[in-house]
């Protein structure tokens, strides 16, 4: 049985029809693992809706199928790429690995805000890091 869309797979539909995720059509099978992490995402840090899918300007590739969103208390930003970050630099980046949110091939990372003003400066400061992390890359090889 296939659904008008991802969002619709969940227990939480206006949330996630605005996110890029929520539009894509999937065989329900194919994302039960990812709807079940979604709906225990939304109850674990109480969001209340999504905001945007805001991304540094020139950060990494890590930044990759980017959700904000707003909770009870604060923000979460997640990030869902295809590719393992090095922990030094989900570190450096200020992220935890969580379950996936986008597929089962993409790996999944998190970051807190207290607020939107923090998150805006935060993006800003992750285009620094990530010029300072590509210089460091070169030097080394």
């Amino acid at each position: 049985m296939k659904t008008d869309t991802n969002a619709e797979l969940t227990d939480h539909v206006k949330l996630f029809t605005k996110c890029y995720w929520g539009g894509f059509r999937e065989e329900p099978e194919e994302m039960t693992e990812v709807v079940q992490n979604r709906n225990r995402f939304v109850s674990e840090f109480q969001v209340e809706k999504f905001v945007n899918g805001s991304r540094p300007q020139n950060g990494l590739g890590m930044f990759d199928h980017c959700e904000l969103y707003k909770c009870t208390e604060g923000f979460v930003y997640v990030i869902s790429p295809y590719c393992e970050i090095l922990d030094e630099v989900i570190e450096r980046f200020g992220f935890r690995k969580y379950n996936p949110l986008y597929s089962t091939n993409a790996y999944t990372y998190l970051k807190e805000f207290e607020t939107k003003v923090e998150f805006n400066r935060y993006l800003k400061e992750a285009d620094k890091l990530s010029e300072i992390i590509r210089q460091e890359n070169d030097k080394a090889h």
